[in-house]
């Protein structure tokens, strides 16, 4: 097939409308994953009282488990299907997206921090306690908020560049 006839069959391949809708998908709930993460952080923050920062403390651990699950399927999913395929689609090195992978990176160990320290933390935890072992927390947000945005920027580039094609 010549460069010219292979350009224009992936112009009509349905890839990259089934990456841009799942991409769109997951980034919508691991974004209302992230915000209810950052206020169930927030709650804990303001808890003084045992009772309810012990409560408030015990739904944010399952959060924060449940974050970790879907974010390392996302992680699998995005360096293992999207990004090779926006590499593709766009003809671009894979050592353009090293930086995303490092955010990630950076993320999973904040939210092993916390992990780390709570295993370590005194029971019934303190206040101030809770709040440095919660820092490692709203590390690990700013920096999946802005992978997320990164991802957005890729899904809204695929997408205008699929219209111009109308895929």
């Amino acid at each position: 097939m010549a460069p010219q006839e292979e350009r224009l069959s992936t112009l009509t391949h349905p890839a990259p409308d089934i990456a841009v809708e799942r991409a769109s998908r997951e980034q919508e709930r691991l974004h209302a994953e992230l915000q209810a993460l950052v206020r169930q952080t927030c709650s804990v923050r303001q808890a003084e009282e045992p009772v309810r920062l012990s409560r408030e403390f015990r739904k944010l651990t399952s959060q924060v488990l449940k974050l970790q699950e879907d974010w390392q399927a996302h992680s699998r999913w995005v360096e293992t299907e999207f990004l090779p395929y926006v590499t593709w689609y766009w003809g671009e090195e894979p050592d353009l997206f090293a930086l995303m992978d490092h955010e990630y990176e950076l993320a999973e160990r904040c939210l092993e921090r916390f992990n780390e320290r709570l295993g370590q933390a005194a029971v019934p935890l303190e206040p101030e306690d809770a709040r440095k072992l919660t820092s490692h927390l709203l590390q690990a947000y700013a920096i999946l908020k802005n992978r997320m945005l990164e991802e957005e920027e890729l899904v809204q580039q695929l997408k205008d560049r699929s219209n111009r094609y109308d895929f």
